[in-house]
């Protein structure tokens, strides 16, 4: 049976990426995984996938009678709303930790930095695998958005050193500017019904 492995709702690019980077390393490590996500891509996230090449994860409604590991998040109003049908196997986060309780010990990483593609980054060095080109790039992106290309309070040494690893794995050498495309299109709303701004 495959685990799922998704992030919160209003998925963001650190949620979606995260997602697939795990579902990449538990695949190499023998254990059959798939990204998902609980809603539809935002701009910035159809930009990164698409930049790199990468698909999109599965949609997921219910985790009933499912093996899931959480990203980006530990609370229950974040996440599936049948959660507790589902077995919980592990969380990977950067948050404080919230309200998900489990009958059985499982596999946390949460650390505090910026982005939980930053703690993925150490998961990879951890296990010894190596992180492949379109990968690193995703979770690059995720992590200059969710530090706001560093500028951020929540921006730590370990999310910078992470960029500067992924950077030279994914052949991104201008971080400034792609993470300025990046905001050019998660602030875009040319196109947007006026319904859907407020």
């Amino acid at each position: 049976m495959a685990v799922y492995i998704f992030g919160h709702k209003n998925p963001d690019s650190d949620s979606v990426c995260a997602a697939i980077a795990l579902a990449d390393l538990k695949n190499k490590l023998g254990v059959e995984s798939v990204a998902a996500i609980q809603g539809d891509l935002n701009p910035e996230s159809k930009f990164v996938l698409g930049k790199f090449g990468v698909k999109a994860p599965e949609l997921l409604s219910s985790g009933a009678g499912k093996q899931v590991i959480l990203v980006d998040h530990s609370d229950l109003a974040q996440s599936l709303d049948d959660l507790a049908e589902a077995e919980i196997l592990g969380i990977v986060d950067h948050h404080k930790l919230g309200d998900v309780t489990t009958p059985n010990p499982l596999e946390a990483w949460i650390w505090p930095v910026g982005c939980s593609c930053t703690v993925l980054k150490a998961m990879y060095d951890f296990f010894g695998v190596e992180i492949p080109k379109d990968i690193a790039g995703i979770m690059l992106c995720a992590i200059l958005s969710d530090t706001v290309i560093f500028k951020s309070v929540t921006c730590t040494d370990k999310d910078k050193e992470a960029c500067e690893a992924l950077a030279k794995i994914s052949g991104e050498s201008d971080l400034k500017s792609l993470g300025m495309a990046m905001f050019k299109v998660k602030s875009a709303i040319e196109g947007t019904p006026a319904r859907e701004l407020v």
